[in-house]
């Protein structure tokens, strides 16, 4: 299910602030992505 939906999976025996981290990134450019793609050109 992850493949087929994109999901990012995690190592989960990791502490909380090194999940974090790692989720950290690709959380950054999803938000990125979507607020410029919402811009309108000038």
């Amino acid at each position: 299910m992850s493949e087929e939906y994109n999901f990012l999976t995690v190592n989960a025996d990791q502490t909380p602030e090194k999940i974090f981290e790692d989720l950290k990134k690709p959380i950054l450019e999803l938000l990125h992505n979507r607020l410029t793609k919402g811009k309108k050109p000038k």
